[in-house]
């Protein structure tokens, strides 16, 4: 995915067509039509998403390949502080890796796992590679996980906690397949 070349056909089409986007600017802008969605899921980038151009490491930001991925944003006024502006993140599927690292920060603590897990899938904090080392007093991070989830205040949290359950979760038709063709349950003699 190129989001250079994306950034800079979304500011073109913007700077041209202000509010009056055809279905091919939409195309161009990233916003999904009806007929680019497959079981509601965007074939495109959303136009408002921040994607970084490289990672912590300093080498180009890649998005794994055949993950969900989960493009996310918070309105202003629905966060703690509204005068901050919009936030928002990006956030895909954990691995086994990532759920370890995760549980060993919830230290035992069941009710503090989930919100860790949870955590662990946010890989974009507000355009830039998700920042996990501990703030000092007084500096603040843009993109702290830990910052970003006290950002969006309580609202955000539930909707990003949402999120996680839903893509991390089997949906009830899955459920109800599982149990009817793929599990059975014995008493041994």
């Amino acid at each position: 995915m190129d989001t250079g070349k994306l950034k800079a056909a979304t500011e073109a089409v913007l700077k041209d067509k202000g509010d009056e986007l055809t279905p091919e600017d939409k195309e161009i802008l990233g916003e999904p039509l009806e007929d680019e969605t497959e079981a509601g899921v965007a074939t495109v980038l959303p136009v408002w998403a921040k994607v970084p151009e490289h990672g912590l490491d300093g080498k180009p930001f890649k998005m794994p390949v055949g993950k969900q991925i989960s493009f996310v944003r918070i309105l202003a006024e629905w966060c703690d502080k509204p005068r901050d502006g919009d936030k928002q993140c990006i956030m895909w599927t954990l691995n086994v890796a990532d759920e370890t690292i995760a549980l060993k920060r919830a230290r035992g603590d069941t009710t503090r796992a989930q919100r860790e897990l949870c955590m662990a899938a946010i890989r974009v904090v507000d355009g830039e590679p998700a920042n996990w080392t501990g703030a000092k007093a007084g500096l603040v991070q843009s993109n702290n996980v830990r910052q970003f989830m006290d950002d969006i205040g309580p609202k955000g949290r539930l909707l990003v906690q949402g999120i996680f359950q839903q893509t991390h979760g089997f949906t009830d038709e899955q459920r109800n397949r599982f149990f009817a063709d793929c599990f059975v349950l014995m008493t041994s003699t």
